[in-house]
C-alpha cells in the first residue's frame, strides 16, 4: 500500500498538527474518486474542527486528518477541482485524498494546473462564499419579493465578509450593502478595496448607543443582516439597529453564519417582540450540502474566473511546515499550504 505525507491532529483545545506518513489506498468504490492535493487554506472553521471546538465534529478522540475542503487533480478525470470531504474521518491536509463524486467540482477549462493564484484563490476563498450564498439561497425567506433588498454585513473586513459584499450585489441584486466592523481603519481599507460597499458602520466600545442609532437611522431599513461574528459585536449591532428602524412591520432577517465574536450573547425579549424580526442561522446542519451541486460549481466558477473575489491574493507556505504555519496562523494574512 503507498504512502502519503498528510497533516493529523488529535481533537482537543490545545492540540498541534503532526506532519507523517501515513499509508493510503485509492478508492475502488463506484462513489468516489481520488483526488491529488494541489492547495488547501487554514481558516477559521478549518481550525475549530480540527481543535474540536465546533458543532459540526464529534468528541471523538481519535487522530483525525484536518481540512474540509481544497483544490487538486481529479485523478479519473485528469480534471483540476475544488472539493469538498468534511464527514466524519475525513479531510483534506494530505498529498491525496479520496473524495464523494458528489462534492468534486470541475474548474473552467480556461484555468490550467499550474495557474497557482487562482487556484490558491479558490481554496482560500470557496468555503467562505458558499456561507453567503447558502445564506441566500437556501435560508434567507421569500428574497424574490424584497424590493431594493438591503444587506448588512456583521464582520465584513474578514475574508468571507469582503465576499459577501460582492455576492450580495452581483449574485443576489442587493442596491445596498453596508459593512459593520470594530475597526474603523480597517472599515476604510475595506471600502477602498471594495468599491461596491455603500457605507461602513463602526461598532465597537468607544462608540456610544446613541450614536449608533444615529448611524442607523441615517442609513436605509435593513432587509437582510449575515452575521458572521456573533458574540458582542452582533448584539450591540442588534440592539442599536432594532432601535433605529424606521418601518417595525418590514421583515428583518438576521443570518448568522459565524461565531468569532465568542458564544453566547443574551437577547432581550423586547426585541423579539417590538418588530418583524426572524434570526436564523446558516451552516453545516441546517442546509442539504448533497442537494448544493449548483451553488458549489457556480462558486468554482465565479471565483475562478475572478468575477467575485478578484481583490484576493493569497501566499503560500510548503505542506512540511504546517506545523509552524498553524502556530503561527493570522486570520488576517492568508496562506495557502500546497501538496
Amino acid at each position: 500500500m503507498p504512502k502519503i505525507n498528510a497533516a493529523v491532529i488529535i481533537p482537543a483545545p490545545t492540540s498541534k498538527p503532526v506532519y507523517k506518513e501515513l499509508q493510503f489506498a485509492p478508492t475502488t468504490d463506484d462513489d468516489k474518486t481520488t483526488v491529488k492535493v494541489i492547495s488547501t487554506a487554514i481558516y477559521h472553521l478549518v481550525r475549530a474542527r480540527a481543535l474540536g471546538k465546533h458543532y459540526s465534529v464529534s468528541s471523538d478522540p481519535t487522530e483525525s486528518l484536518i481540512g474540509v475542503d481544497g483544490v487538486g487533480i481529479d485523478e479519473s478525470t485528469n480534471k483540476l477541482v475544488y472539493f469538498a470531504n468534511f464527514g466524519p474521518g475525513q479531510g483534506t491536509f494530505a498529498e491525496r485524498v479520496n473524495v464523494s463524486k458528489r462534492l468534486i467540482f470541475p474548474f473552467p477549462k480556461s484555468i490550467k494546473h499550474d495557474d497557482y493564484e487562482t487556484i490558491d484563490r479558490v481554496a482560500v476563498l470557496a468555503n467562505g462564499s458558499i456561507a453567503s450564498h447558502l445564506s441566500f439561497s437556501k435560508r434567507a425567506l421569500n428574497l424574490d419579493k424584497i424590493k431594493d433588498l438591503t444587506v448588512l454585513i456583521v464582520g465584513a473586513t474578514g475574508t468571507a465578509g469582503k465576499i459577501a459584499i460582492e455576492i450580495s450585489k452581483l449574485t443576489y441584486g442587493a442596491k445596498t450593502v453596508y459593512g459593520v466592523g470594530r475597526n474603523f481603519s480597517k472599515l476604510q481599507q475595506l471600502q477602498n478595496e471594495v468599491k461596491i460597499l455603500d457605507d461602513i458602520v463602526e461598532v465597537n466600545e468607544h462608540v456610544s448607543e446613541e450614536s449608533l442609532i444615529a448611524k442607523f437611522e441615517s442609513l436605509k431599513d435593513i432587509d437582510i443582516v449575515l452575521d458572521y461574528t456573533y458574540g458582542t459585536l452582533a448584539l450591540s449591532t442588534l440592539t442599536a439597529l432594532i432601535k433605529s428602524r424606521k418601518d417595525s412591520t418590514r421583515l428583518l432577517q438576521w443570518i448568522n453564519i459565524g461565531s468569532i465574536g465568542g458564544d453566547p450573547i443574551s437577547i432581550p425579549a423586547g426585541v423579539l417582540r417590538s418588530q418583524n424580526f426572524y434570526l436564523l442561522g446558516s451552516g453545516i446542519g441546517s442546509v442539504d450540502f448533497a442537494a448544493l451541486s449548483g451553488v458549489f460549481q457556480t462558486i468554482v466558477d465565479d471565483v475562478s474566473l475572478g468575477k467575485v473575489g478578484s481583490f484576493f491574493k493569497a501566499q503560500s507556505a510548503d505542506s512540511k511546515n504546517i506545523v509552524d504555519e498553524w502556530e503561527n496562523w493570522d486570520p488576517a494574512f492568508k496562506k495557502t499550504i500546497r501538496w
